[in-house]
């Protein structure tokens, strides 16, 4: 099962850490980190690496888009919002403000979603409301 961790400038490591410990654990589960450029992303908590470009993962099983200080510039980045309109992943989760880059995707349409209180004013301009719940 191929799991990609989408990394953008920042991302928080330690969001990405979250994801890792548990796939990281789950028998059979290859996590690539996929970016636009290969190497070391940088965003709060330090930096993590991108081992393939989107280009290289077509049809991953799994999907996780971590937030970051980073989530304003990642919502305008076409080449990670493509990947993300197109892969076809069995599952896609995000976390904090993640879900803002998957609203921006399109991905969304007009439900509701969770997102960290500092990003929750970005999520009506891609059709999506912050979740009150």
């Amino acid at each position: 099962m191929q799991v990609a961790l989408a990394l953008y400038p920042g991302v928080s490591a330690d969001e990405c850490e979250a994801f890792t410990c548990v796939f990281d654990a789950l028998d059979g589960a290859e996590l690539v980190g996929v970016g636009s450029r290969l190497g070391m992303v940088e965003g709060p908590g330090g930096g993590r690496r991108v081992d393939a470009l989107f280009s290289d993962v077509p049809d991953p099983d799994v999907v996780l888009v971590p937030g970051g200080i980073g989530c304003a510039r990642a919502a305008s980045d076409e080449g990670l919002l493509d990947w993300l309109r197109t892969v076809a992943p069995r599952w896609m989760a995000a976390s904090s403000t993640g879900t803002v880059v998957v609203a921006a995707a399109g991905l969304l349409g007009n439900r509701d979603a969770a997102t960290h209180w500092l990003a929750g004013d970005l999520l009506p301009a891609y059709g999506s409301q912050p979740s009150d719940e």
